[in-house]
């Protein structure tokens, strides 16, 4: 909502008594990196930050899944790297189920458990492939890169 603070867009989704919402939103916003902004306005952020109060606003609500779709593709290299680190980092503190859709291979094989490779239409299911590698993922380990190329593979050549 352009119209409030930020601060108090979190606070829309925090339930309880004013003061217990206003101390969950910024408990989250410090969570997210964005102490001492809980006073700005969506226009007064850069799209990073408005990228970390989206994702203090998610957590805040204390979901049982987040759902995600391209979270990070509208940013810059390091602020979206940034992003997918402190993704990664609430996820293991909460351990929320995300269910995230991304079209960079890179970054489904680096934050997720489990992928799903989507065809084109008509959608069907080309590869559903469990990881087990540890975090912080390294895209350019073996297993990985292998991982990375058969999925690029498939993508191409879907039959």
């Amino acid at each position: 909502m352009p119209w409030l603070t930020i601060c108090d867009n979190v606070m829309l989704v925090c339930e309880g008594a004013s003061s217990q919402r206003r101390s969950n939103a910024l408990y989250w916003l410090q969570q997210v990196g964005l102490n001492g902004a809980e006073h700005q306005y969506p226009a007064q952020l850069s799209g990073g930050m408005l990228k970390r109060a989206a994702l203090a606003r998610a957590f805040a609500c204390e979901p049982d899944i987040l759902l995600m779709d391209e979270p990070f593709s509208s940013l810059d290299i390091p602020a979206a790297d940034s992003l997918r680190q402190l993704l990664t980092q609430l996820w293991q503190a909460r351990k929320t189920t995300v269910v995230y859709v991304t079209h960079d291979i890179t970054e489904a094989i680096t934050l997720s458990d489990r992928i799903l490779l989507l065809s084109s239409q008509p959608m069907q299911v080309l590869e559903d492939v469990s990881l087990t590698a540890q975090r912080p993922r390294n895209p350019l380990n073996d297993e990985l890169f292998t991982l990375s190329q058969r999925f690029k593979q498939s993508l191409a050549d879907p039959a």
